[in-house]
């Protein structure tokens, strides 16, 4: 085995990796890992072919481009933020002290 690990060492891992990162997160890692570990081979596989020519023009055509990345959600800007802040109304003089003696109320039951 690589690296001289046993299965108790493997094990230890195992129930390492489940404590930090969570039943529920640890089959999204190993799916990420296997997905990241086969396109590292087909990509190897793909160069190790065109390398010693044995590559077709089919096999180069049948992998397509992936497509661009979808266009980022729009952020609202510092000065629109501030425009919508202007923009709401804010509370009256009188309202802020009942509410302050509201909160008061509460903080006392």
């Amino acid at each position: 085995m690589p690296f001289n690990l046993g299965p108790g060492e493997l094990f230890l891992l195992g129930i390492a990796a489940l404590l930090i990162f969570g039943p529920k997160k640890l089959p999204e890692i190993g799916r990420s890992l296997g997905e990241a570990l086969g396109s590292l081979k087909k990509a190897y596989n793909s160069a190790s072919t065109l390398e010693s020519g044995k590559a077709s023009d089919s096999a180069v055509k049948s992998e397509a481009a992936p497509p661009p990345p979808a266009a980022p959600a729009s952020v609202p800007t510092l000065s629109e933020s501030a425009a919508a802040a202007a923009a709401a109304p804010a509370a009256s003089a009188a309202e802020q002290p009942a509410a302050v003696s509201k909160e008061a109320e509460s903080e006392k039951a």
